[in-house]
């Protein structure tokens, strides 16, 4: 019996592994710790930041974002995530669509935060895309904020 559930066990954990089950199906980077997106107010570097969007067990689009303040202490710094899907809508070619806007908490820490957003995917799509940035939050003005990264993918 006791050989019985070693190989019932060994089964589950090749099946778990060969599925990549609790793993993204696919995640494309948008920087990286030593190439992050920098945020800047006055051609200087205010934050940074870096992460991946991708297909996570194949129910959401998710963007996970790793962010840090170069100036801690002073105005928070976040990243941005715009969820897009494309797909067609009312008779029309499909297109991008934006379906979600979402921030994440800000950091006026010198450590790196890590923080993820998340997205249903929509059954009427065929891929999503997130339009990723590193921002500062300023009080009085619009908030300077990175380039914008785009990583996409199909399902």
């Amino acid at each position: 019996m006791n050989r019985l559930v070693k190989r019932a066990a060994i089964t589950v954990t090749a099946a778990a592994a060969f599925l990549g089950v609790a793993s993204p199906a696919m995640a494309v980077q948008w920087g990286s710790a030593s190439d992050p997106y920098y945020v800047k107010e006055d051609n200087v570097n205010q934050g940074k930041g870096y992460g991946d969007y991708g297909n996570y067990n194949f129910q959401y689009a998710r963007s996970n974002a790793w962010y840090y303040d170069m100036k801690a202490g002073g105005q928070g710094i976040y990243a941005v995530t715009n969820f897009f899907f494309y797909y067609s809508y009312a008779g029309q070619p499909a297109a991008w669509h934006s379906e979600q806007y979402s921030e994440t908490s800000r950091t006026t820490s010198a450590a790196w935060k890590f923080q993820s957003k998340q997205k249903a995917l929509l059954s009427e799509a065929e891929k999503s895309r997130g339009e990723v940035k590193v921002c500062e939050d300023q009080s009085f003005s619009g908030d300077p904020c990175s380039a914008k990264g785009l990583p996409s993918f199909s399902y």
